[in-house]
């Protein structure tokens, strides 16, 4: 299984900033700690689902006949309306786990009023759909693989994607070099919670000498 030392997961994350991340990530350090993280923000847009789901089912209980027919004065009302957006911030944070020897993803997501989501709303809003039944059926953790927890460095409570297959996962892309350590994990884990990724990460990449697994 590939894992990491802290010494190593420093040299990862700040090969992965300097050669990639100074687009969508902030390299930080720990005031007292002096541990290092990187940090990212950014802003989804989504819709009201239950609302939506619930204007689609009269819509269909109405027949999409019936409904364009008593829709027909306004052809903006013909088609299914759209419930109002939601705006959210999703605060990113890559942070090592000492104990599961890999990088973890921790987020912090609030609405634009500072309401911070609940778990019931972090599948709603932030988990795809594709990802959502995997996601909560977890055999870790009767609340799924994303539950919340003190964050390590800056200590208040955040949500993070539980670690426990992270080994497995890059086991099977091994080799798993220093310099794309960082990018491959992310790849890895990144869309569940629609955090970025970008292509351009895995193109022309200097080869630096394999991380050291174990187990």
């Amino acid at each position: 299984m590939v894992s990491l030392s802290r010494s190593l997961f420093d040299q990862a994350i700040n090969l992965f900033y300097e050669r990639h991340g100074k687009v969508d990530w902030v390299l930080k350090e720990a005031p007292i700690t002096g541990y290092t993280y990187l940090q990212s923000t950014h802003h989804l847009t989504t819709h009201k689902q239950d609302e939506q789901q619930e204007i689609q089912g009269l819509q269909h209980e109405a027949g999409e006949e019936e409904w364009i027919s008593e829709h027909h004065d306004d052809p903006a009302e013909a088609s299914t309306p759209m419930a109002p957006p939601l705006l959210m911030t999703i605060d990113y944070h890559i942070v090592f786990s000492p104990s599961y020897q890999v990088p973890v993803l921790y987020f912090d997501a609030f609405f634009t009023d500072g309401r911070r989501l609940s778990l019931d709303e972090i599948y709603t809003h932030v988990v795809p759909h594709m990802y959502q039944e995997e996601m909560q059926r977890s055999p870790i953790q009767a609340q799924g693989a994303i539950t919340q927890a003190d964050h390590p460095v800056v200590g208040r409570p955040f949500w993070y994607i539980h670690p426990c297959d992270t080994q497995t996962l890059l086991r099977t892309l091994q080799p798993c070099t220093i310099d794309v350590y960082i990018q491959t994990w992310l790849s890895l884990v990144a869309p569940v919670v629609q955090c970025p990724t970008r292509l351009d990460w895995f193109i022309d990449t200097p080869s630096i000498p394999s991380v050291h697994s174990s187990g």
